[in-house]
């Protein structure tokens, strides 16, 4: 199974790779931009909401995992 035709790989590819690096060079300039306006601690404070969304996201989906093997045993 397959989300793209081979035509369209290479396009695919292309717009995840720019997405990835733009994110990575924004969050890059704004934590440099905090950093230098506020502190170590703001910056610290500001990472822990990304932190939390991620490990809520884990926990959820691993009581989602636990309750798909108890509800159809393999």
């Amino acid at each position: 199974m397959s989300a793209f035709r081979p035509e369209e790989k290479d396009k695919a590819q292309g717009a995840i790779n720019f997405c990835v690096f733009f994110v990575m060079a924004m969050t890059s300039f704004g934590s440099g931009a905090l950093v230098t306006t506020q502190g170590w601690a703001w910056l610290n404070l500001g990472s822990l909401v990304p932190m939390i969304i991620m490990a809520s996201g884990l926990l959820w989906y691993s009581h989602q995992v636990k309750l798909s093997r108890t509800q159809h045993p393999s």
